[in-house]
């Protein structure tokens, strides 16, 4: 990808994100996915996990106090 596309792509995800956890269906529904996960996989306190593409940390905080560590990624900020 090139770098203008890439900074435009970033740009509309970062202008998406300022109101993205304000709806609250989509709070519902990364509660919904973090206790998926949760059943799908034997999380314990001792695993360090990454969550690539956090976009805003939803699903990331919902995982958070089932783990060690958990480190969040996403391209944009």
């Amino acid at each position: 990808m090139s770098n203008d596309v890439t900074k435009q792509v970033r740009a509309r995800f970062d202008r998406a994100a300022a109101e993205w956890d304000a709806n609250p269906a989509r709070v519902a529904l990364a509660r919904a996915v973090a206790e998926a996960i949760r059943k799908a996989v034997p999380l314990r306190p001792d695993m360090n996990v990454l969550d690539f593409g956090a976009g805003t940390g939803l699903v990331t905080l919902g995982l958070l106090s089932s783990v060690g560590r958990l480190t969040a990624v996403d391209a944009s900020r």
